[in-house]
């Protein structure tokens, strides 16, 4: 799964893809990180290379299929540790023109 970021929204692309979460943005990491926030999707990792997301963004106009599929994903990235205490998930961050 992709979630696209713009300053002003976001989309998800492959959506029933749950082996990978990617987060991608032609937005510097500042921007980046005050559009996440502003849209509720979540907060940039300090390390720069992750976005921590809101489960519920991916559970976002999902049929009942889809979000037993992503609760799975869920469960398992929190076998992994990719799962922080807040409950949201690791994506991981490709900066660049989306």
């Amino acid at each position: 799964m992709i979630l696209v970021v713009s300053a002003e929204a976001f989309e998800v692309r492959e959506p029933n893809v749950f082996s990978a979460l990617e987060v991608r943005s032609a937005l510097a990491i500042g921007p980046l990180a005050e559009a996440a926030s502003a849209l509720g999707l979540g907060i940039i990792d300090p390390d720069q290379l992750h976005v921590w997301i809101e489960p519920e963004v991916l559970r976002l106009d999902g049929d009942a299929e889809r979000i037993r599929a992503i609760d799975g994903m869920l469960a398992y990235a929190a076998g992994r540790g990719w799962v922080d205490d807040a409950g949201r998930v690791r994506a991981h961050l490709a900066v660049r023109a989306a």
